[in-house]
């Protein structure tokens, strides 16, 4: 036989499931004391599975085909803010958890005579919070200086903008992505021409690979395009660091032409 108490927990769960319950005879109903509440019982928050750069998704979207669907509407920005704020969401600069993460934009004046394009920022880039700085960006103006160039009159970005790296080789379809969103970054822009900084870049904008040493007559997105080497691949290599020197003075003239 059922002790009151337990017949009391028979019946509130019956009331809390729908289900009629039949007790044994002898035992009274009870209900619980008049102005008393009745506690619903709580359960634990279904644990959500934690997201990955591989698992992000909007309605079971990829990352890829999610990033591909935020590129046209990056493709409708009307002015360099709305481009940038675009950005910050981009599904393929999420963190490993899934949340986004910050970029750095590209900076410059505008108009720039020259579109400086690296493939990534390197770490001194996000801690001076300014694009192609640090070591990078000392080498780069001590070339500019001697083949009569301007640092100042160039805007300077990079295709993957993100503190986060991949980690990886990047798929094909996702160097589709970036090299629209560099295009769309360079119309805005409107610069004379566009100068690639390494190979790595240089493959993804042209959509092949090439070194910037066999860089001739190309364009990108209806602008001239040229290329040297990473900056940093110079520093300890002097018949590079002439080379690059030599291109550049040429590429003066052909500004000014």
């Amino acid at each position: 036989m059922l002790t009151i108490e337990e017949a009391r927990a028979l019946q509130l769960e019956a009331e809390l499931c729908g289900d009629e319950v039949v007790f044994d005879d002898g035992v009274p109903m009870v209900s619980p004391e008049p102005n008393v509440a009745v506690p619903m019982p709580s359960l634990p928050p279904t644990p959500r599975p934690k997201a990955t750069l591989r698992s992000l998704s909007l309605s079971g979207t990829s990352p890829v085909a999610l990033a591909a669907r935020q590129v046209e509407e990056i493709r409708k920005a009307a002015d360099l803010e709305a481009f940038f704020a675009a950005l910050e969401g981009f599904a393929l600069y999420a963190k490993e958890d899934g949340s986004p993460t910050t970029i750095l934009p590209g900076a410059g004046p505008l108009p720039a005579s020259l579109f400086l394009v690296a493939g990534r920022f390197q770490e001194e880039d996000f801690v001076q919070k300014s694009p192609l700085s640090g070591k990078t960006g000392a080498i780069l103006d001590e070339l500019f200086r001697a083949s009569s160039l301007s640092l100042n009159l160039c805007w300077k970005s990079a295709v993957y903008k993100s503190r986060t790296p991949f980690g990886r080789q990047m798929l094909p379809r996702e160097k589709n992505l970036f090299r629209d969103v560099v295009r769309k970054e360079v119309e805005l822009v409107s610069p004379a021409r566009v100068l690639v900084l390494g190979a790595p870049a240089l493959e993804i904008l042209l959509g092949r690979k090439a070194t910037p040493g066999e860089t001739r007559d190309e364009e990108f997105g209806g602008v001239p395009l040229d290329a040297i080497p990473h900056p940093l691949q110079l520093a300890n290599d002097p018949a590079l660091r002439e080379e690059t020197l030599a291109r550049l003075k040429e590429l003066e003239r052909k500004i000014h032409a």
